[in-house]
């Protein structure tokens, strides 16, 4: 089975749209998607904590963090999922997987 396609590209850069700053985000929700889609892996998927989020996209709290990652999620940019070890006691980071990015409406993927 083919691998799945990835927002991520080869090398040390990542892809947006162009038209990322005409969408319904505000600046402090595009620095956050940028930062997750810079650390999509395989699936699209990456788990940042919440405090890594906080440090790298330069968020004071965590509750902003919470406040702009739910914004995220109900604009369908994101989907979050609770991570739990083995024995599903302990939560770990969350898994953000980057929901479909388009332009012109054609998915960044396929470009």
């Amino acid at each position: 089975m083919a691998e799945p396609k990835r927002y991520t590209q080869k090398g040390n850069f990542f892809c947006l749209p162009n038209d990322i700053f005409e969408r319904d985000l505000n600046h402090i929700e595009i620095i956050m998607l940028a930062f997750l889609v810079s650390k999509a892996r395989k699936n699209n998927q990456c788990y940042p904590s919440r405090a890594t989020i906080a440090k790298k996209c330069k968020i004071k709290t965590l509750q902003t963090v919470d406040r702009y990652l739910k914004s995220l999620e109900e604009k369908h940019y994101i989907h979050k999922m609770y991570r739990f070890n083995h024995d599903e006691k302990l939560q770990l980071s969350n898994i953000y997987t980057i929901e479909k990015l388009e332009y012109e409406g054609r998915d960044l993927r396929d470009l």
